[in-house]
């Protein structure tokens, strides 16, 4: 039986990351909202799609993301960075 170990493989380096998730709102108009978030490259879009549901701008469709470079903590999530 195999168990889960974190240690067990290389961890990749988190990452800030620039994203933008589309969305409506209650009322049917669509958006958009800019972040920026830091997680591993494989989670961003998971993590974009946690942090613009969570600034509440309505029902949140699609996130993309580019990797802005730059690495971040652990306990850094994400930023938001305007329209």
């Amino acid at each position: 039986m195999l168990e889960g170990c974190n240690s067990c493989w290389p961890r990749q380096e988190r990452r800030w990351a620039a994203c933008t998730c589309d969305y409506v709102t209650d009322m049917d108009h669509p958006g958009k909202i800019s972040l920026e978030v830091c997680g591993e490259p494989a989670q961003q879009k998971d993590v974009a799609h946690s942090c613009a549901e969570n600034a509440g701008v309505g029902a949140v469709l699609e996130c993309a993301c580019r990797a802005s470079g730059a690495p971040c903590r652990d306990r850094d999530t994400c930023r938001d960075v305007g329209p």
